[in-house]
């Protein structure tokens, strides 16, 4: 049967359900922390200290939270994912997922997670939209994500990928 439509056995009836009602509630609070951010972006300085330390502490919160949250995802998730899948199964679930958002969203969370990733996989994520890319397109994102990363991190990443440091430094 194929990866996107076959059930959980019946060892893990039921798995997703705390992380998808966790998901919910990580919404809301995002609601509330950007709320918390625009009363602080609109106060007076008078006012900001309070509001800030009110944020920190809600921020505080969040962050413990949904590190907990992903590390039931990491520690139960994949053990569910490893007993049901090969993994070509997962990397195509994967691959689906990625297909499946909108152009700008990838770019965000291309920015977002490639400087925070070591360099092999750097080039790995990057050396696959190379060649996924025409050229133009390429030497655009590339010259997008270059400046995310310090001078040390883009010549390993101009030497993992084989592009010229000049290309690198060039951003």
């Amino acid at each position: 049967s194929s990866p996107f439509t076959r059930r959980f056995s019946p060892n893990a009836p039921g798995s997703t359900r705390r992380i998808a009602e966790e998901h919910a509630h990580h919404e809301d609070d995002i609601d509330v922390l950007a709320a918390a951010c625009a009363t602080l972006a609109a106060a007076t300085p008078g006012e900001r200290q309070p509001l800030a330390q009110r944020l920190y502490v809600m921020f505080d919160l969040f962050v413990q939270d949904n590190l907990t949250h992903m590390r039931h995802e990491e520690d139960h998730h994949n053990a569910v994912l490893w007993a049901m899948y090969s993994d070509a199964e997962i990397v195509a679930i994967e691959q689906a997922l990625v297909a499946a958002l909108p152009p700008e969203k990838k770019a965000l969370y291309l920015h977002a997670m490639l400087p925070a990733v070591p360099t092999r996989d750097r080039a790995k994520l990057l050396g696959g939209l190379r060649q996924a890319l025409p050229p133009e397109a390429f030497a655009g994102l590339y010259a997008s994500v270059l400046p995310l990363l310090d001078a040390p991190a883009q010549r390993r990443l101009a030497a993992a990928l084989g592009e010229p440091v000049a290309l690198a430094n060039a951003a």
